[in-house]
């Protein structure tokens, strides 16, 4: 398990500084404060998701996030170029 969360990360760490379209799946359920999403290789129940800090969408929509930073499982982001498509 160590092993695997070790190539997470260095796997998640190339993603920072990219843009990602992401699917908002609405409010976290760490923080009323943030949005939660996922991209396309990031399946419910399974996968991390991404951290939405910036920004505003409606749930069910698919917006541009830049990933700013990466963590075992999980990525947090900001919404670029105005929001939903």
């Amino acid at each position: 398990m160590a092993l695997q969360s070790d190539i997470s990360l260095e796997t998640n760490r190339r993603l920072v500084g990219t843009i990602q379209p992401v699917l908002v799946e609405g409010l976290s359920k760490e923080s009323d404060l943030l949005l939660e999403g996922r991209t396309r290789y990031q399946a419910p129940e399974i996968d991390g998701c991404i951290y939405i800090t910036s920004g505003n969408s409606s749930p069910g929509a698919i917006v541009d996030v830049k990933i700013t930073e990466a963590h075992h499982y999980d990525l947090v982001g900001e919404i670029v170029n105005g929001g939903e498509k």
